[in-house]
């Protein structure tokens, strides 16, 4: 039983490793390619953002994470394609979008957003995505 359970145990360590090796992988590409990915809890209505998102908002990771908290950073023009998005994919359609979003320090950022809504193993419901920046305004700058 002791072979076991030490068996198991030195398998989970390996599991463990090759997952904290994928997430470096993950963040790396992420970084390099411009984008990020979230998760969206649709029962408490809470973002899980990769640290990525907060760079490219110009915020220091974790700063928010609540749909209102994400919204203040929507363009105001565009706040209407973004609202279009979500619900598509709360009626259960893969959506696509472009949008700007406006930085701490009033740059303007395009990003294309996808998204798609899954059930996990437990029913319940989230929204994953990816956000990719397309275009950055550097010069252009927007004051609210």
């Amino acid at each position: 039983m002791e072979k076991a359970i030490l068996k198991r145990t030195y398998q989970q360590m390996e599991t463990t490793e090759e997952l904290q090796n994928a997430l470096e992988i993950h963040n790396y590409a992420e970084e390099v390619g411009n984008f990020c990915s979230y998760r969206f809890n649709l029962q408490t209505r809470q973002y899980i953002f990769s640290d990525n998102l907060y760079r490219i908002m110009g915020c220091k990771p974790e700063t928010f994470s609540t749909s209102a908290e994400f919204q203040s950073f929507v363009h105001p023009d565009d706040f209407k394609i973004v609202l279009a998005s979500g619900e598509a994919v709360f009626n259960h359609t893969f959506s696509s979008c472009e949008y700007r979003i406006i930085r701490k320090d009033h740059t303007i950022v395009h990003l294309l957003a996808r998204g798609k809504k899954i059930i996990d193993k437990q029913n319940a419901e989230f929204v994953i995505g990816a956000l990719q920046v397309i275009k950055t305004e550097k010069g252009k700058l927007c004051m609210r």
